[in-house]
């Protein structure tokens, strides 16, 4: 997955729209995130993760992400373009916020909203799911990573290293294997053991044989022995 743009509007700390250009700062080679405390880089990551996977990338909670500095009417929302080998597309997200109502006092509660759209060679855009469950479903698939395993990967929070090196045996491997795309090992460690298995059981039948033939032959001979003996 190679991320092109990310744009970011009344999300966090950001009350006016913001887009940043992943190709632009990659042109340069590498580039750093920086900025004193409380200027809004891990939010970058949160929103960059929220943007996939409907979840932040730190300890905070999906509720309460509009900007609290955002204009009363204003939509919290993250869009991503991406691309995974030769196809791109525009993952869209709209935290849960509340919204002041279109007649009378008061807000009203607004759902979260997810969209996920294939981008064509144009610049048409081809719906691909609408739902939060099977945008986060789809991104899944292209990325190869759940939320989870993406933030130990790619977005791993300051402090949070240990964790991965004190994870469960089985949760680290899952992950080492996701990471590194073992499949392919892995289904020739199992076409070996099934080789090993056959020959095995190749070596047993014809050991089998000979002690049945050699059995055979003992009671074969054992007439004979007799006039052998006192020939």
């Amino acid at each position: 997955m190679k991320p092109h743009q990310l744009v970011i509007e009344a999300f966090g700390p950001y009350a006016d729209p913001v887009a940043i250009d992943f190709d632009a700062l990659a042109a340069e080679g590498l580039f750093l995130i920086h900025g004193t405390t409380g200027a809004g880089k891990t939010f970058l990551l949160d929103a960059l993760c929220f943007a996939l996977y409907g979840e932040v990338s730190g300890d905070r909670s999906v509720k309460g992400l509009r900007s609290d500095h955002a204009a009363p009417g204003a939509v919290p929302r993250v869009s991503l373009a991406f691309s995974c080998g030769e196809a791109r597309y525009r993952v869209e997200r709209s935290p849960a916020h509340s919204a002041p109502k279109a007649r009378g006092q008061g807000v009203t509660d607004k759902p979260p909203q997810a969209l996920l759209l294939r981008l064509g060679a144009n610049g048409e855009e081809q719906p691909v799911a609408a739902r939060i469950t099977e945008v986060t479903r789809e991104v899944e698939q292209l990325v190869g990573l759940n939320a989870a395993q993406f933030r130990q990967v790619i977005l791993l929070p300051q402090g949070r290293f240990a964790e991965v090196l004190r994870a469960k045996a089985d949760d680290r491997e899952a992950l080492l294997k996701t990471l590194f795309d073992t499949v392919l090992y892995e289904r020739a460690g199992w076409w070996l053991d099934d080789q090993a298995k056959a020959a095995r059981q190749a070596v047993q039948k014809q050991h089998d044989a000979q002690a049945v033939l050699r059995d055979q032959a003992g009671h074969a001979w054992l007439p004979y022995a007799g006039v052998a003996e006192f020939a």
